[in-house]
């Protein structure tokens, strides 16, 4: 019995056949795909962890939504938009200054030549 026992545990490693799409899978989860069934526990530990970071990002993206929604029944506005307007506000502004320096330094110089 003991050679038996001996024997499953060597041959316990069993190579793994994949096909395209399973290597696609784990190629989408930038991971390695498994050769043998003895890389099944490392390439268990590495889902894991990706599970992990992925449920942090999640509760993120929920607290953020949470922020959204208020701001939306608030303001009638979504955070994104609410940005970009004072962008373009702070552009427009930023375009009407320079034009009053040109029209400016324009008039300075015409007061220059009548002189």
């Amino acid at each position: 019995k003991s050679k038996n026992t001996g024997a499953k545990a060597e041959g316990s490693t069993k190579p793994i056949k994949h096909n395209a799409v399973t290597f696609k899978l784990f190629d989408d989860l930038k991971l390695d795909a498994p050769i043998t069934t003895d890389d099944i526990p490392g390439l268990l530990e590495k889902l894991e962890e990706q599970l992990e970071s992925y449920k942090v990002k999640v509760k993120k993206w929920e607290e953020k939504r949470e922020e959204m929604k208020r701001k939306i029944l608030e303001d009638g506005i979504l955070p994104d938009e609410e940005e970009e307007k004072k962008e373009a506000e702070v552009e427009a502004e930023a375009a009407v200054v320079a034009e009053v320096e040109v029209e400016a330094e324009a008039e300075a110089e015409m007061k220059e030549e009548e002189e």
